[in-house]
């Protein structure tokens, strides 16, 4: 028997729902993503505009840079379980 793509069935309504699923996922994520980022943004430019006499005013941002990253990639492994239903699920049943 052939398969005929142009047909409506099951699996293409799964996928469809799941395709969904994963688009709403990712815009939960994409507007605190962008609200994290964007202190990198301004001390990156700040250690860029910034003259040569501010030379100490430029390693701090350099370091508040390096710790500002660490805390978004804290915060981004720590969320991400907990974004959708189906995941918090499966973190419930991980034995601690």
């Amino acid at each position: 028997r052939r398969s005929h793509f142009n047909k409506y069935s099951l699996n293409r309504a799964y996928q469809l729902k799941e395709n969904l699923v994963i688009l709403k996922l990712v815009a939960s994520i994409a507007f605190p993503g962008f609200l994290l980022a964007v202190p990198c943004f301004v001390l990156f430019a700040l250690y860029r505009a910034l003259p040569h006499e501010f030379s100490l005013t430029k390693h701090i941002c350099v370091a508040v840079y390096d710790i500002w990253i660490e805390i978004t990639a804290g915060a981004a492994i720590s969320v991400f379980p907990f974004a959708d239903n189906r995941f918090r699920k499966v973190v419930a049943r991980i034995p601690v």
